[in-house]
């Protein structure tokens, strides 16, 4: 029997924001417009300013001085709900591709949850992005030179509007995390390397996290 691969198109937005970014002129794909038969799919990860009120309500939970509720406080958050959707978006780009499908992710711009979709997908197919040498590289790849926002998202230039602020890479680091809590030995790291590099996003120490893009 022929087996037909379809296109898989995932978006990481949900349909209601696609839908309003195609009122401004953006939007979304069709699966009228291509020749190959594809499946578009909605990821239903929320986009930067909401990831940026999340993570305050995770730093004011901090600051209460009560251990009394700290889980459903957590959980209230919605941290690790957000987190559960990119993993889920993440491990359905991976399945789509073992299965022979070839993959299109993008979200609104390209630079913020699509990184986080490839290249965690890319970790979870690809063992060389498990050691310290491919992660180091991988970082390189999806990240700095495919133009994430680095200055914008953590706030590193002055005069550049903190509503373009996002914990981003910081939640990508998070979901490395949960992956390396139930799969430590498929690691060559632990989170030893994930809180160095969350340390120093934000540190402006090294050039690597300063600016937008590779050049």
């Amino acid at each position: 029997a022929t087996v037909t691969h379809r296109l898989k198109i995932l978006d990481a937005r949900n349909k209601t924001a696609a839908s309003a970014n195609q009122a401004k002129g953006a939007g979304y794909e069709g699966s009228r417009y291509f020749e190959v038969g594809c499946d578009i799919q909605f990821l239903n990860i929320e986009n930067i300013h909401t990831m940026r009120d999340c993570l305050k309500s995770v730093f004011d939970l901090l600051k209460v001085d009560s251990e009394s509720g700290w889980l459903t406080g957590l959980d209230n958050t919605g941290w690790l709900r957000h987190i559960r959707y990119i993993l889920q978006g993440a491990s359905m780009v991976a399945s789509h591709m073992i299965n022979g499908d070839s993959v299109l992710v993008h979200c609104s711009d390209g630079w913020d949850r699509t990184a986080q979709l490839t290249s965690l997908a890319q970790l979870m197919l690809d063992p060389y992005y498990r050691t310290i040498m491919g992660f180091g590289i991988l970082i390189e790849k999806e990240w700095c030179m495919f133009g994430h926002k680095f200055a914008q998202r953590c706030n590193h230039q002055p005069g550049i509007r903190k509503n373009e602020s996002s914990p981003v890479f910081l939640q990508w680091l998070d979901c490395i995390y949960q992956l390396i809590v139930q799969f430590p030995c498929s690691f060559e790291f632990n989170e030893g390397l994930l809180i160095f590099l969350a340390d120093n996003v934000y540190s402006c120490k090294y050039g690597t996290f300063l600016v937008n893009n590779w050049k």
